[in-house]
């Protein structure tokens, strides 16, 4: 409740002043009107920070109110393990990998293909990767391995979610373009000049495409969660491919794209992974499922509850070149800078991933061929195989109500597989394994644990530590009142 402005009298506004020195040394001066409210965006990280406020009227401001204080606490949340490319001078950052696991509340493993976008210099002859763990989290990565696809100057390479790999010649823009509150899009989508569309809070935005040559053909949808480019482009026949450019950690899911049946259905295609920063990434769907091939138009709808904002949706013309694809391991690596030492960890082998904490950073190379030809340039794609989590005992708010049992990896397995869950607090967690007949046939642990995530491994031996035979085991963890089950197969 602060005093009149100049002289008394009714303030019709306020100036507030807010530092992190109580001199007010370089403060931010913000107008605010007479709502008494205003939002203040500095650039400080954590720390004590002071403000003050007066009054003004039709005669000027009145004296400044007492200072007061308050502490702000910035903590991030978990993110994403982040791809880091070599330019010739410096390692950059690209993107996170493994964001799909999100969507299951960092349970499954998830298969990752990232297209990078720029250009990679060599180190001594060979593409060198770094994935750096920049936040209070754990990642578990099972595989990284290298895709190269030499192709033609003329065309672009596609690459989708499922590691599907094809090229494209030329775009056309969109026939239509519509939000959900009837307003019209279409010039700022039909070509990638930093027009943005961009509307924050929840809602949907309607694009049409012609329907080439009457084929269900598909498209390249290229889209974001916060200030991207976005792309729809087509492909061969009968798929669709869509190019994703999610961004800014938003939730997993935030964005789903569908198509619009013959029925009137929506059928949904995809709910793109998120991204930090703009990339392309693409789905492929087959168009036939929803429509009749005598359609004239593909009806798309682009669904998001955080808000949205994209350049260019786009349709692409592909192309009938056929690109040289190859995958190469990892030829070489450094653990120098990895502080959280994996016991035993020589490399991807099956049920021994590498774990990553924060500050470790995996560096990687591959030996790659030449290319061959002229004319002929190269696209580089990294694939992934691993998730990430929270590190629960820095975010212990972000443990779930119940316990979690997770999907066993590898499954299929031999010998050795790894078994994990979450415990949302403190208490006695039993994991036993069990034969067909439903008979205990080895205790992995039965003991009283803290709260947070807990890994295992089982090598195939029972309690007696006689290996098992080849068939179907099951593992339960019971944990309090909470009883799960999940399978697993043994093959020798």
């Amino acid at each position: 409740d602060w005093e009149d402005g100049a002289g008394g009298g009714t303030p019709t506004s306020y100036n507030v002043l807010f530092d992190n020195s109580i001199l007010f040394e370089e403060p931010v001066i913000a107008d605010v009107d007479v709502t008494l409210s205003t939002w203040l965006t500095p650039s400080y990280t954590s720390g004590i920070f002071y403000w003050k406020v007066r009054a003004e009227n039709a005669a000027g401001f009145g004296p400044w109110s007492e200072t007061r204080w308050f502490r702000l606490i910035r903590k991030s949340r978990p993110s994403c393990p982040v791809l880091f490319t070599y330019d010739g001078v410096n390692f950059v950052d690209q993107n996170p990998l493994l964001t799909a696991c999100e969507k299951s509340g960092y349970v499954d493993i998830v298969t990752d293909y990232y297209h990078l976008d720029d250009p990679i210099e060599l180190v001594d002859g060979m593409p060198t990767f770094q994935l750096r763990e920049m936040e209070d989290e754990i990642t578990q990565l099972h595989s990284i391995e290298l895709i190269t696809v030499d192709h033609s100057d003329v065309t672009k390479v596609a690459c989708s979610i499922e590691g599907d790999i094809s090229t494209y010649l030329e775009t056309i823009p969109a026939l239509s373009a519509v939000d959900h509150n009837g307003n019209n899009w279409l010039e700022e989508l039909s070509a990638n000049d930093g027009n943005l569309f961009e509307i924050e809070g929840p809602g949907h935005l309607i694009i049409t495409f012609p329907n080439p040559n009457g084929k269900g053909s598909g498209y390249q949808l290229a889209a974001e969660y916060k200030n991207p480019d976005c792309h729809i482009e087509i492909d061969r026949e009968e798929n669709i491919i869509g190019k994703i450019l999610p961004g800014n950690n938003l939730p997993q899911g935030d964005l789903i794209i569908e198509v619009l049946g013959g029925d009137g259905s929506w059928n949904e295609l995809v709910a793109p992974p998120s991204r930090d920063q703009v990339t392309e990434e693409i789905i492929l769907a087959d168009l036939s499922k929803f429509q009749s091939a005598s359609t004239d138009v593909v009806t798309l709808r682009f669904t998001w509850q955080m808000g949205y904002s994209t350049d260019a949706i786009v349709q692409i013309v592909p192309s009938n070149e056929e690109p040289i694809v190859q995958t190469w391991k990892v030829a070489d690596f450094d653990m120098s800078q990895v502080r959280t030492k994996t016991d035993g960890w020589n490399g991807f082998v099956t049920g021994n991933p590498l774990v990553l904490k924060n500050g470790d950073t995996f560096e990687f190379s591959f030996g790659t061929d030449a290319i061959e030809g002229s004319g002929m340039t190269r696209d580089y794609i990294i694939k992934a195989v691993g998730k990430y989590q929270p590190d629960y005992s820095v975010y212990a708010d972000l443990l779930p109500n119940m316990p979690q049992l997770e999907e066993n990896y590898p499954n299929p397995f031999n010998p050795v597989t790894t078994i994990s869950y979450v415990l949302p607090v403190e208490g006695r967690a039993t994991v036993e394994i069990f034969n067909v007949l439903g008979q205990s046939i080895r205790t992995l642990v039965d003991d009283n644990q803290t709260a947070g995530r807990h890994q295992l491994l089982w090598d195939s031996r029972d309690n007696s530590g006689a290996k098992v035979a080849s068939g179907i085991y099951f593992y339960r963890l019971t944990a309090g009142d909470f009883g799960d089950n999940k399978r697993m197969v043994l093959l020798k």
